[in-house]
C-alpha cells in the first residue's frame, strides 16, 4: 500500500479519529517510530551520503519555525523523518514511516494549534 493509498484510508477514517484519544494515537505512532529510528541512526555509517544529506530537514523546519509558520514546520519535520527512516535503505521500512507519518499528519489536523506540539 502507498502512502496515497494511506491517505486515502485514513481521510475515510477521520470520524473515528475524532472519537478516539489523539494524544493517545501520537503517542502509539512516536514509539513506533523510536523503534525505526533508532535502527535507522545505528545504519547512517552505511547509508550513502546522498541519504545522510537528506537528513538536513531539521535545517528546514528551524527556519520556518522562526517565521512561526507551524504547517511548514509539520512538513519539515515529515520530510526529517522519512530521511532518518530512509537511511536503512529498506522499502519495507519506507512504506511503514510514510503510513506512520499519514498518521501523524491527520492527529495534527485534528489537534488544531501546532506551535503547542512543535516548539520546543
Amino acid at each position: 500500500m502507498t502512502a496515497a493509498d494511506w491517505a486515502e484510508r485514513l481521510s475515510t477514517a477521520r470520524p473515528l479519529l475524532d472519537r478516539a484519544s489523539t494524544a493517545e494515537l501520537v503517542a502509539d505512532v512516536l514509539r513506533e517510530n523510536v523503534v525505526l529510528e533508532t535502527a535507522s541512526v545505528r545504519a547512517a555509517g552505511a547509508a550513502p551520503p546522498e541519504a545522510r544529506q537528506e537528513v538536513r530537514h531539521v535545517d528546514e523546519g528551524q527556519r520556518v519555525a522562526d517565521v512561526g509558520d507551524w504547517v511548514a514546520v509539520g512538513t519539515a519535520n515529515m520530510r526529517f523523518h522519512r530521511a532518518i527512516a530512509a537511511l536503512l535503505a529498506s522499502p519495507r521500512v519506507d512504506e511503514t514511516m510514510a503510513r506512520l507519518l499519514a498518521e501523524l499528519r491527520l492527529a495534527f489536523h485534528v489537534m488544531g494549534e501546532l506551535r503547542t506540539f512543535h516548539e520546543p
